[in-house]
């Protein structure tokens, strides 16, 4: 579990991180669902379960490599679980069977110790590791996408913030919801860009969008372009 304790000035805030012996530290691929898995149209998993131990880290990758469909990971760095040396030893063990990688711009900078614009980070991640799609997030500027050959660049979309904790991961599900129903990097990008918006507009990391609110916005973005 992550909690979160917002503070007043002059006290910051804290993350505390409470993942000592969770069962998700010795599970092994014998205990879970393979034949779902394999099954799967896309299998998603968070960097941070590699952090727990090296055979959640090993399940993670048997996971990945089990599926025939679109293999997603968030890299999901968080400092207090691990140092950026040891997450990017254990995560590139995995790259290779990842399809699409998600991160937030901060990530890329800390754990691949790699500099320069969204766009060339996301360029230079991409050939480096072989990813089909690499998603840079980068919070109230938008979010950035390498497939193919190109970049595609995504404004964010302006709301009233109530609090940002849950944008990274609400565009993470609106952008693989899209990609797997076969939507093109742009409009994965939007539909991403929208529900990343609307999480902004709630409190706390875990935000109940509706797909319905997600579309509605995107429709008025597009109207508004036109």
């Amino acid at each position: 579990m992550t909690f979160y304790e917002d503070a007043a000035a002059p006290r910051p805030d804290r993350v505390i991180q409470d993942r000592e012996g969770v069962a998700a530290a010795t599970v092994t691929p014998g205990e879970l669902p393979m034949d779902t898995i394999q099954a799967a149209d896309v299998v998603f998993a968070a960097g941070s379960t590699a952090a727990l131990s090296e055979t959640a880290a090993e399940t993670l990758g048997a996971l990945l490599r089990a599926t025939g469909g679109v293999r997603a990971l968030d890299l999901d760095f968080h400092p207090g679980l691990w140092d950026a040396d040891q997450a990017r030893e254990r995560l590139e063990a995995l790259f290779g069977a990842v399809d699409v990688l998600f991160l937030a711009e901060d990530e890329a900078t800390t754990v691949f110790d790699r500099s320069g614009s969204p766009r060339e980070l996301t360029h230079t991640l991409a050939s480096s590791y072989d990813f089909d799609y690499v998603f840079l997030t980068r919070s109230e500027h938008g979010a950035v996408a390498y497939h193919d050959g190109v970049v595609h660049e995504q404004d964010a979309i302006e709301t009233d913030i109530v609090d940002t904790a849950g944008q990274h991961d609400a565009l993470v599900g609106a952008v693989i919801d899209r990609l797997t129903d076969g939507s093109g990097t742009d409009e994965a990008l939007l539909y991403g860009a929208a529900a990343a918006a609307l999480a902004r507009t709630m409190p706390g990391p875990m935000v109940p969008i509706e797909a319905a609110d997600v579309t509605s916005l995107v429709e008025q973005e597009r109207s508004g372009r036109r």
